[in-house]
């Protein structure tokens, strides 16, 4: 689930991994929007028409549709809900801990589905990832090879999703979305060069913000980044830099950290691991990864006024995510024990005012992302209020003894969670050292009403 004006940072075991495709389309995008380079005859998108009844008897056109879970990987538009559709050619086949790595050549469906569960491609092409609507016009990334992607569009016409509108904005990937601007934030690529740039729907242009250090989250026309490691001797002892522009490119700097967070310099440079903007504040932690298993090193978190005039340390010896709240009037921290982010045995809440600290039954999770707890559960968020809401447990989705399961793309819409399942099966030969090895045996995408808890299976690979 997704805030609207936010998107923040923070390490996560439901990082999105979308795939791709490829495919076939002689027809030449014509209508005008935010474009660099049109989509060419001789491009692979394709179109399924895999329906045998008209368009219009499948979906009714829609018109001034409120969109919500903007930027997720199931969004809804007005009774509609859009995702792409993956194959059993989307992902690797193996994989060690069973981290399957996209394909990105190959053909992936976006599909918009109704009320009644009636689904239709919409296209054909080697998409993936979040989806992202703004007006009458849904941005997607389009996978060009594992590292590159652009930026695609595409428009409604008399109230449908018009394939023949299908554009190219520019080579890069999408950071944000401000619904209320009407904008998005975007890392563009323009040669050797990531530009962090906006996209302004009713300006209808890119105007390039800043080119410099590593997106970290958008809050309310605000961009934070991490200033270059370069920029930093100590980086590995705890040395780093804040910067916030805003939309015209006004650059200041919000903080740097002293070096004196580890006492070798025996890992990696130090990055912010999570952010939450709340009452303003700046709130983040930062730490590095060190040894064979590249494990983290614990860190501290941080909150800094919005000028960059104050800056605290709240936890020290902390754990990568953390969560902000109010509750009677005073803001409080949810953090634990840099060794405890799962188990959820050592959490721990500060009054950031008193810096009052006591043991806490919360969960630890960060604002708006979905998270596992250590009995198999998922849960999530949704704001400020310090109220966690039950998302999935093993009971909303089959149990097989041969295989492990793993579940990712978790997104909550009114009270209906989305979810996929990944089957896998371990495999010696795949395994390296102490790493599990595994094969992919099958994948199952899942919606659960939270209200009545009744489970449906919306697809799965390969087909039964």
């Amino acid at each position: 689930m997704k805030k609207k004006l936010i998107l923040a940072l923070c390490a996560s075991s439901m990082v999105v991994t979308m795939s791709a495709c490829s495919s076939s389309d002689d027809e030449k995008a014509t209508v005008p929007t935010i474009t660099t380079t049109m989509v060419e005859e001789n491009d692979t998108t394709t179109v399924e028409e895999t329906t045998t009844a008209p368009k219009e008897e499948i979906v009714e056109p829609v018109e001034n549709c409120e969109v919500s879970n903007n930027g997720g990987t199931v969004v809804k538009y007005g009774d509609q809900i859009v995702y792409w559709k993956y194959n059993s050619e989307s992902y690797e086949k193996q994989a060690v801990l069973a981290a399957y790595s996209l394909i990105a050549t190959t053909q992936n469906e976006l599909v918009y589905e109704n009320a009644d569960g009636i689904k239709e491609t919409i296209l054909t092409t080697t998409g993936a990832g979040n989806l992202y609507i703004l007006g009458d016009k849904l941005y997607f990334e389009k996978m060009l090879s594992l590292s590159e992607r652009e930026i695609n569009v595409i428009s409604k016409v008399d109230g449908k999703w018009d394939r023949t509108t299908l554009a190219t904005v520019c080579k890069g990937r999408i950071l944000a979305v401000d619904e209320e601007r009407e904008i998005l934030i975007i890392e563009k690529i323009d040669g050797s060069n990531n530009v962090i740039s906006s996209i302004d729907i009713k300006a209808d242009k890119i105007s390039e913000i800043y080119s410099e250090g590593s997106f970290l989250a958008y809050d309310d026309g605000k961009i934070f980044y991490q200033i270059p490691a370069s920029n930093f001797t100590n980086g590995a002892l705890g040395e780093l830099g804040i910067g916030v522009v805003d939309l015209d490119g006004n650059n200041a700097l919000l903080v740097t950290t002293m070096p004196n967070l580890y006492e070798f310099a025996d890992g990696g440079e130090v990055d912010v691991q999570c952010m939450q903007v709340h009452n303003g504040y700046v709130y983040y932690s930062y730490g590095g990864y060190a040894g064979t298993a590249n494990y983290y090193q614990g860190g501290n978190v941080c909150r800094v006024t919005l000028d960059g005039k104050n800056n605290e340390v709240l936890a020290t010896d902390a754990a990568e995510q953390f969560y902000v709240y109010d509750e009677n009037g005073k803001t409080k921290l949810i953090y634990a024990d840099s060794y405890d982010d799962i188990r959820q045995i050592s959490v721990h809440e500060t009054d950031v005012e008193s810096k009052t600290s006591s043991d806490s039954d919360m969960k630890l999770g960060k604002l708006q992302e979905p998270f596992y707890v250590s009995d198999w559960s998922y849960w999530l968020y949704k704001d400020t209020t310090g109220n966690c809401t039950s998302l999935i447990t093993t009971s909303d989705f089959p149990q097989e003894a041969d295989y492990i399961t793993d579940v990712y793309n978790i997104e909550l819409i009114d009270d209906i969670v989305y979810y996929t399942v990944v089957y896998s099966k371990y495999n010696e030969e795949v395994s390296v050292g102490w790493r599990d090895g595994y094969d992919w045996v099958k994948t199952e995408v899942y919606c659960k009403n939270l209200t009545s808890g009744e489970v449906k299976l919306i697809y799965n690979y390969p087909e039964n």
